[in-house]
């Protein structure tokens, strides 16, 4: 059998083995190769000369031949020594090469891997950037195109929302489809694209001061009717009162006064909806407009109307309840609920029990978060318009609290803190500015989006102490006079003011 060498290739005459890889050398080739790299030429681990094993192999004597004399540097064996000590380092030299050269190749196919993958990364990229692109250039000329019919659509939205489908009663006469829970889920999707379509921008330079201009002489109200309870109506801009009898409107816009006679005793609540329906409340009945009655179990405490629906939230003492004209809906176990308001999409519900403030779905009742008031005292509670900012009011002693919640974030945003008694809160359409109502003033805080903080409060008005103070500008107003009208009100007369720019 014959030995190869792993450097040479050849028939070794030397045989030694290498014990960190098992291989056969030729002496005289391993040797070299070690004092010169100190490491195995098959797996590069550290070896040294004395770690070799040689190989004894059972030769015959015959063919052992003795070591030759010495020759001259001159004599032909010399030359042939010198000739095979250049053939050894050779073979040593192309060993080495060859090794490196493998190196090289697996080095080169590495890179040519990695080469083809960056192209193919940088190819999806191209792709997907050129997919994107088109979809961008058809998506800017769909919203050209939608532009143009911007305004007719926005009036279709607002249509949509006020209109209520007709149907026929047992008389043939035309009534109004009654609402269902399940309304409330389309109604909120279809006041989300309204307000988003309607999204007012502040009309002012934030860093200005402000101040409250009369827009035309005080108006009186509801005349040789004293001792009302009066409210108002943003959407309709009508002022709703009531005694114990008989509920009055009146028209913000026009002055027109109208009254209504429910037929009840001891009205204690009354209130309009923005599709005009009047609701007069006693402790135990409810009357409607459209001639509608309805009998509850528990005494009424407080109406809150849904933005758009036809849809009642009745609060008892126990329990929230969801009326249409007709009848009872849905009955949520609440106990206590002292103040309450509802978001302007016409879903979330915010309800204080005296111990926290919950966030209520009027679709199935579940509580999705609470907060936590300041103090106790809660004065009210208040979605703004923007949709994602909630307002809590509370006061101790002298001290008022105003707390910004983020509805986005789930968490307190900010806070207006007041040594004073605020009786009163009012955020405008573009939820840029909140005026707080003290006994005898107005104060405003402006909101800094760089800053992500409300102003300190400063004067706005000096007022009389029992004057409230409502949003009078809708969307409509905002884009037609470009500036902010507020309404002021007493059991006596009414003032339209619009916000400017202090001189």
């Amino acid at each position: 059998m014959s030995l190869i060498c792993s450097i040479s290739g050849e028939i070794t005459k030397n045989p030694i083995v290498s014990p960190k890889s098992g291989a056969l050398f030729e002496k005289k080739y391993i040797e070299k190769y070690v004092q010169t790299t100190g490491s195995d030429p098959i797996n590069n681990k550290p070896l040294t000369i004395e770690e070799l094993i040689p190989l004894n192999l059972t030769q015959n004597t015959s063919q052992v031949s003795s070591v030759p004399p010495s020759v001259s540097i001159t004599s032909i064996p010399n030359l042939l020594s010198t000739l095979q000590n250049e053939y050894d380092s050779m073979v040593l030299e192309i060993f080495t090469l060859r090794k490196n050269l493998q190196s090289l190749k697996l080095e080169l196919s590495s890179s040519l891997y990695k080469v083809d993958a960056a192209v193919n990364v940088a190819s999806r990229a191209l792709r997907e950037r050129n997919e994107a692109r088109e979809a961008l250039e058809k998506l800017i000329s769909s919203i050209e195109k939608n532009n143009e019919r911007l305004d007719n659509e926005e009036e279709k939205v607002k249509q949509s929302d006020e209109k209520v489908e007709n149907v026929k009663d047992s008389n043939g006469k035309d009534e109004p489809k009654q609402v269902v829970i399940e309304d409330i889920e389309s109604a909120r999707e279809k006041l989300f694209q309204l307000h988003k379509s309607q999204k007012a921008k502040f009309p002012y330079n934030k860093s200005s001061s402000f101040q409250l201009e009369k827009t035309d002489d005080h108006k009186q109200i509801f005349k040789d009717n004293k001792k009302l309870s009066i409210t108002y109506n943003y959407s309709t801009k009508q002022l709703i009162a009531f005694n114990s009898k008989k509920v009055f409107t009146q028209d913000i816009e026009t002055n027109e006064l109208k009254e209504w006679d429910p037929q009840l005793s001891n009205i204690s609540h009354a209130t309009i909806n923005n599709n005009g329906i009047l609701l007069a409340a006693t402790k135990l009945k409810l009357k409607f407009s459209n001639n509608d009655t309805i009998t509850v179990k528990s005494h009424i405490q407080s109406v809150v109307c849904h933005p758009s629906l036809n849809l009642f939230v009745l609060i008892d003492k126990n329990h929230i309840n969801l009326t249409n004209t007709k009848q009872i809906l849905k009955t949520y176990d609440y106990i206590n609920v002292k103040k309450s308001d509802i978001h302007v999409d016409g879903e979330l519900f915010a309800a204080y029990d005296e111990k926290e403030i919950k966030i209520i779905s009027l679709v199935n009742g579940e509580e999705l978060t609470q907060f936590q008031p300041t103090y106790k005292n809660v004065i009210e509670l208040k979605f703004a318009l923007n949709g994602y900012w909630f307002l809590i009011l509370s006061n101790n002693n002298n001290k008022s609290s105003l707390q910004i919640i983020d509805l986005r974030k789930n968490e307190e945003f900010s806070k207006i803190e007041v040594d004073d008694i605020i009786g009163d809160i009012s955020i405008d359409l573009t939820s840029n500015i909140i005026i707080l109502k003290q006994d005898t003033s107005y104060l405003y805080s402006i909101y800094d989006k760089k800053l992500k903080k409300w102003s300190d409060p400063k004067e706005l008005l000096e007022i009389e102490n029992d004057e409230q103070l409502y949003n009078y500008s809708t969307y409509d107003d905002l884009i037609k006079d470009g500036y902010l009208k507020v309404v002021s009100f007493n059991l006596n007369d009414l003032a339209i003011y619009k916000l400017i720019d202090k001189i």
